[in-house]
């Protein structure tokens, strides 16, 4: 529940200056059966609670988008950037354009589909998503150059690469 724990964070906590969700549900009330939520926390090795699945208004009140649409008072966050697998059937990719449309603002959101990954995205190119996240938290906090970025780059395909 990470990239859910990013999103809720980042819609109610006006100090998070940026934040990444990778695969993280932005709307709990697209969970509906006993099913669904069964694969999800067995899938995270978390004791299911039969409350969320029976308590719709729970459901919503923990849906980081209605917090967005003005159905509760939250905030747009910062710098958010959501990176979804293209092939996920935990969380659907679908759930990361609903709130990136929510917020409607390139410069604040931004959406990055990978396709053919799955929910966890180790069946894709995790050098990549390694780089992304870091250029991303360099450039939204520290504001550095493309010179420094590929600095960046070097230094984690190094890391990588060891023997």
């Amino acid at each position: 529940l990470g990239g859910w724990a990013t999103l809720m964070a980042s819609v109610i906590d006006p100090r998070i200056n940026a934040s990444i969700s990778l695969a993280g549900p932005s709307n709990l009330t697209y969970f509906s059966t006993r099913h669904d939520f069964d694969r999800q926390f067995h899938l995270m090795k978390i004791p299911f609670n039969e409350d969320i699945l029976h308590n719709p208004e729970l459901r919503r009140n923990l849906s980081a988008v209605l917090y967005l649409n003005g159905t509760f008072p939250g905030i747009i966050p910062q710098n958010l950037l959501l990176i979804y697998g293209g092939a996920d059937t935990l969380v659907p990719a679908q759930q990361g354009v609903d709130i990136n449309k929510t917020i409607n603002n390139s410069k604040k959101c931004q959406l990055e589909i990978l396709p053919g990954a799955d929910h966890s995205l180790m069946n894709t190119d995790l050098f990549y998503t390694n780089i992304r996240v870091v250029q991303y938290f360099e450039e939204k906090l520290l504001g550095n150059t493309p010179e420094s970025r590929e600095q960046i780059q070097s230094d984690i395909y190094k890391v990588f690469t060891k023997p």
